[in-house]
């Protein structure tokens, strides 16, 4: 797979270990040791319950599509081109939690609602040893 363009921040410390194990080629989520609740973004609490016992776990990398856009134009400027167009989508994971990334691969234009994907870490162009959590269309 192509590596893609992307936009990164400097890891807070609320995010680093998140892009640490994307970076090995993991994705993970928080569980709250109090109430098994998972939840995404990375932060040091449970968003449900409050508490500080948040542990993050692995997923399977398989969800379904909850919705997508095809992004076809790019504010940032003609860096991007050679990305146009590409497929956001809010993925909905077997874990129970939501989660924004792309969909890549040659039949991104095939994706529907509904659709069932599977994770894939994709290399970011120009960031050295990064990579981004996307999901690839199932047949």
């Amino acid at each position: 797979m192509k590596p893609v363009i992307s936009l990164f921040d400097n890891p807070t410390l609320d995010t680093k270990a998140f892009w640490d194990h994307c970076d090995r080629g993991e994705l993970r989520i928080n569980h709250c040791d109090a109430c098994q609740r998972n939840s995404h973004f990375p932060r040091q609490h449970c968003p449900h319950c409050g508490n500080r016992a948040v542990t993050p776990r692995a997923v399977s990398g398989k969800g379904v599509v909850y919705t997508f856009a095809h992004v076809r134009f790019s504010p940032f400027g003609t860096h991007w081109k050679s990305d146009l167009p590409y497929c956001v989508a809010h993925i909905d994971l077997e874990e129970g939690v939501r989660f924004m990334s792309r969909i890549v691969g040659d039949d991104r234009e095939q994706v529907r609602i509904g659709s069932k994907v599977s994770l894939v870490f994709v290399d970011v162009q120009g960031e050295e040893k990064r990579r981004l959590p996307c999901f690839q269309l199932l047949a």
